[in-house]
């Protein structure tokens, strides 16, 4: 069994969050954050929750004038700078929480404050993608703090950010020496175990972690993938039986088993876990695109476009949901929306050549032929043996009637893979038909035919040739 998805989703779950996002919805708990932070305006913890839950809501224009009038009442004190900083939410306003962090907030003595700085600041640099910025504020929240969560932080941006698999790694055993009971650190460090494919040392942290967390959902998830990646299915379904007991209520978690269970070829316990986290979280992304996903692969695309819509609202940065959802409106001929969808994909993850050629694919399904060539072209530069690349690039210029470069790209086709009759066929139909050279048409579909092209119209017309031409 492969549980890729499934261990990148335990990666996820291992990192600390800084808000319960699986908790039951309550009233407004806006009134009350405000009202403990205008009791203290300087506390940089109650200051930073405040202005998450207004964000939250929508409010940002309310979040920057109640800490702009805190600033004006104390323009000197470097905490309330800081969430001036922070209620900026752009670059510049990263900028200005690091340097009010490298000042020590003006408050070398207030580390609760420090430590809710180090973190906000981190979590910024994270969402903007800032690596080198979010390890240097995480090293520093370790250096403030250092419980085995602060460790797992650092962890994961070492490795998620800067793909520094040692780096991460040390940080994580770090973690667990300061706290062996850090189920983050010891979650983390078992997904790079089995990466490492050291699956006696991840068994081990799995046991372990299940010995000191019996009723917690996470640590038997962990011990089950430790048993599917060594081919141990049935002790594998186990442990993910005794983490779905354990996981009502957590949508992150009952997601993470809803893929362990679809990438086990189990559909039916995959949906009812989808299901179940989106009860907990109606607009949950990883749930809805993992329903999504399972729609699409059973054909229920009107289903699964519809579900890939809303995961898509929920993680709109998320390129491989936007790369579904264009599979999705592709198969029901939305052909434009298909085109934005796989365009967005490509926009957020340039890298992925399968975005590329799915974007470039889209654009010749529409009839966008000069954008076609644009992404085919591109996407062989990425791929420059992909023999297909160069089929569909000479279908593109086929129907653009640019004959010559048709032919060659069929012909690097043909060469990039000298037993698929497919170029053989295209050339065919681009000499026979497009340019009227019968004879180069005739070997085209002799090469058709002995590398096991069976189109009865093609070999049809191939004896005809051949009776015409005297062969």
């Amino acid at each position: 069994m492969r549980f890729a998805t499934a261990a990148v989703l335990l990666l996820a779950l291992a990192v600390p969050q800084a808000r319960a996002d699986d908790a039951p919805a309550q009233d407004d708990p806006i009134p009350a954050l405000e009202s403990a932070w205008r009791r203290a305006p300087t506390d940089v913890t109650s200051g930073v929750a405040l202005l998450d839950a207004l964000r939250a809501a929508g409010r940002t224009s309310t979040a920057r004038r109640l800490v702009r009038e805190a600033h004006a009442a104390q323009p000197d004190d470097g905490r309330i700078a800081f969430l001036q900083a922070y209620a900026r939410a752009d670059e510049r306003g990263l900028r200005l929480m690091r340097e009010a962090l490298a000042a020590d907030l003006g408050h070398p003595e207030d580390k609760r404050s420090l430590i809710s700085a180090a973190i906000a600041l981190m979590q910024g640099e994270v969402a903007a993608g800032h690596g080198k910025e979010a390890a240097a504020a995480a090293t520093r929240l370790t250096a403030l703090r250092g419980v085995g969560a602060d460790w797992c932080w650092l962890g994961w941006v070492q490795h998620a950010l800067l793909s520094d698999a040692a780096a991460a790694s040390s940080s994580y055993e770090k973690g667990l020496r300061v706290d062996e009971r850090s189920l983050c650190a010891r979650t983390a460090l078992i997904r790079l175990r089995l990466a490492e494919k050291r699956l006696d040392d991840a068994r081990t942290l799995a046991l372990r972690g299940v010995a000191l967390h019996p009723d917690r959902a996470d640590a038997h998830f962990a011990e089950g993938l430790v048993h599917a990646t060594a081919g141990r299915t049935k002790q594998a379904l186990a442990s993910f039986g005794r983490a779905r007991r354990l996981a009502a209520g957590n949508a992150s978690m009952l997601t993470a088993l809803a893929s362990a269970y679809a990438e086990a070829k189990k559909p039916q316990e995959a949906g009812e876990l989808y299901t179940a986290a989106l009860a907990v979280d109606p607009e949950h992304g990883g749930a809805l695109g993992g329903a999504g996903l399972l729609a699409l692969e059973a054909g229920r695309n009107e289903e699964a476009a519809a579900l890939l819509e809303r995961a898509r609202r929920a993680r709109p940065k998320d390129a491989r949901i936007a790369f579904l959802q264009g599979t999705a409106l592709q198969r029901l001929g939305r052909d434009s929306s298909a085109v934005t969808a796989f365009r967005r994909a490509y926009d957020l993850e340039p890298e992925r050549p399968e975005y590329l050629q799915a974007l470039a694919l889209a654009y010749l399904e529409k009839g966008s032929l000069a954008p076609a060539t644009r992404m085919f072209k591109r996407a062989i530069k990425q791929s420059p043996d992909d023999a297909d690349l160069y089929r569909q690039l000479g279908i593109t210029w086929m129907r653009r009637r640019s004959y010559p470069q048709a032919r060659d790209a069929f012909l690097a086709a043909a060469a990039r893979a000298p037993k698929d009759p497919r170029p053989h066929y295209y050339l065919a139909i681009l000499y026979g038909d497009k340019m009227g050279k019968g004879k180069e048409a005739l070997v085209a579909l002799e090469n058709y035919s002995d590398r096991g092209g069976k189109d009865p119209r093609m070999l049809r017309w191939r004896d005809e040739l051949r009776a015409a031409l005297g062969r």
